[in-house]
């Protein structure tokens, strides 16, 4: 199957098992997107004095897509990074829009819409109609640009004549930019003790792979409504069962072996780090950035070797915390903050 597009409506304040129509600036550019079909259980109906299984039913059900992005400086897919983090306050200046993003224990944001218009011979319309996403994984890919994989929490699937988003509504979608990709770079990262600053380049750590993992674990019941289409059942609003955790993983090739000293010496003392990530580019005459902030990143064991090249591959791994107070160098006293800059001059929570 060839898809021809795939947009979103971020429905910051609606109701959960509520579609809302596409329109333009809504179209996102994933580079996967799995599964497209229901899972679930349906389980076979036996009782006494029934000798063989009669009829089965649906008990439960599963429509949970997972969404990979190269990412972009301008686009809707950072929706589900505001959706994550539950919050995206908007200040804009034309025609630069700056999103602060701040991590909130309990997101309030309701459910995102996604649809996919699958192109074979006829178009058929793949909807999700709510949706939440409990896990965003941020890290450079093999040609060297970042990427971001999204997975989601649904509550279920329709198609064609049952979704909200037909052929009319994809006709009005847009896409924001089908450039500006964002490239990696080894020096982005900069790191120090929870007490220092992060003014200097003596703070980079140069590093060869970094991953981000976002987790906001959901549960929710089943349902089964008389009004849904064909009787299907649903997914109810999930709800947190944990709070989110931000976990850095840091990877080196050729490491700096005084930088690796201090790591594995202050793991042992128990010191606590900060870091950030900056990067900018200007895209025609507008100035794009993006910062990342991790307020109080504990460190965890290390994991390093030595292959017959002599070199000692080393990862590394951090868990952020919240600080007691706004650290040295740092916007917020947060988890994880982030900084946006770019020219979408509209909230990231609702799209409009």
């Amino acid at each position: 199957m060839a898809t021809t597009d795939v947009a979103i409506q971020l429905n910051g304040a609606g109701t959960w098992h509520t579609g809302v129509a596409f329109g333009a600036g809504d179209g996102i550019l994933p580079e996967t997107l799995t599964p497209i079909t229901l899972g679930g259980n349906k389980v076979p109906i036996s009782s006494i004095g029934i000798s063989d299984v009669e009829f089965m039913k649906v008990v439960a059900i599963e429509a949970n897509p997972t969404l990979t992005f190269i990412m972009r400086w301008n686009g809707m897919f950072w929706g589900f990074l505001a959706h994550w983090m539950g919050d995206d306050t908007l200040a804009f200046s034309s025609p630069i829009a700056t999103h602060d993003m701040n991590y909130q224990r309990r997101s309030t944001l309701s459910n995102i819409t996604l649809a996919a218009r699958i192109d074979n011979n006829n178009s058929k319309i793949i909807e999700w109609p709510s949706l939440k996403p409990q896990q965003i994984v941020m890290a450079p890919n093999s040609d060297g640009f970042w990427e971001m994989q999204v997975v989601n929490i649904g509550d279920t699937i329709e198609v064609n004549a049952d979704a909200t988003n037909g052929s009319t509504e994809f006709g009005n979608v847009t896409y924001t930019s089908k450039a500006q990709e964002m490239c990696f770079r080894s020096n982005l990262f900069r790191i120090n003790t929870g007490a220092g600053g992060l003014a200097s380049t003596a703070d980079d750590l140069r590093i060869q792979d970094l991953t981000i993992t976002l987790d906001r674990p959901y549960v929710s019941d089943q349902q089964t409504e008389g009004a849904v289409a064909k009787g299907g059942a649903q997914v109810q609003s999930p709800e947190p069962v944990q709070d989110g955790e931000t976990v850095i993983t840091l990877g080196w090739n050729e490491p700096d072996f005084i930088a690796i000293g201090s790591l594995v010496d202050d793991f042992k003392d128990d010191i606590q780090y900060k870091g950030d990530i900056k990067i900018a580019e200007t895209i025609g005459s507008d100035a794009h950035a993006l910062l990342m902030e991790f307020g109080l990143m504990e460190t965890m064991p290390a994991d390093a070797g030595i292959d017959r090249q002599a070199r000692v591959p080393l990862q590394r791994e951090f868990r952020c915390v919240t600080p007691q107070s706004t650290p040295t160098s740092m916007q917020t006293a947060n988890p994880f903050h982030v900084e946006l800059i770019n020219i979408h001059n509209v909230t990231y929570e609702t799209g409009a």
